[in-house]
């Protein structure tokens, strides 16, 4: 059991590290709290530019109070 455990971690790490999709947690308030090593590739920015900063920067203006509203739900 614990062979196949470690075994699936090791393959989770390995989408992770490895994987197209883009992986945050953001706060209640957008702010990027983790985000994972794909966003560079995704989104064109260093995922330690983005630590810290809210994601609703990076959303045009127009669809923002959109994006807050799903937030917020």
């Amino acid at each position: 059991l614990e062979a196949a455990r470690r075994r699936d971690l090791v393959h989770t790490e390995l989408i992770y590290e490895h994987g197209s999709d883009v992986v945050a947690v953001v706060s209640p308030e957008g702010v990027f709290q983790f985000i994972g090593p794909s966003s560079l590739d995704v989104l064109g920015y260093d995922r330690h530019d983005l630590y810290g900063r809210t994601g609703l920067e990076l959303i045009h203006p127009d669809d923002r109070e959109l994006a807050t509203e799903a937030l917020a739900s």
